[in-house]
């Protein structure tokens, strides 16, 4: 055995920046859809960054935006 103390290990600067854990509650029909995904995390978290991009124009700070006005065409 080796008497160097073990170093501990550190994640260091990434390419991306780190995502940040959320728990979100789905309808069944809407994880049954992207669930036939291969990466279906992965592709909620490309159409959730995609919608954003699109509308940031729209985002006015303090303003409550209904969410029932937000049509999201599943296709």
């Amino acid at each position: 055995m080796s008497d160097a103390p073990t170093a501990k290990r550190v994640r260091g600067k990434g390419k991306h920046p780190a995502k940040v854990h959320v728990n979100v509650r789905l309808s069944q029909d809407v994880l049954e859809f992207y669930k036939r995904f291969p990466s279906y995390t992965g592709k909620m978290r490309e159409v959730l960054t995609n919608y954003a991009k699109e509308h940031a124009s729209e985002a006015v700070r303090g303003q409550q935006t209904d969410p029932r006005q937000i049509d999201l065409p599943l296709e």
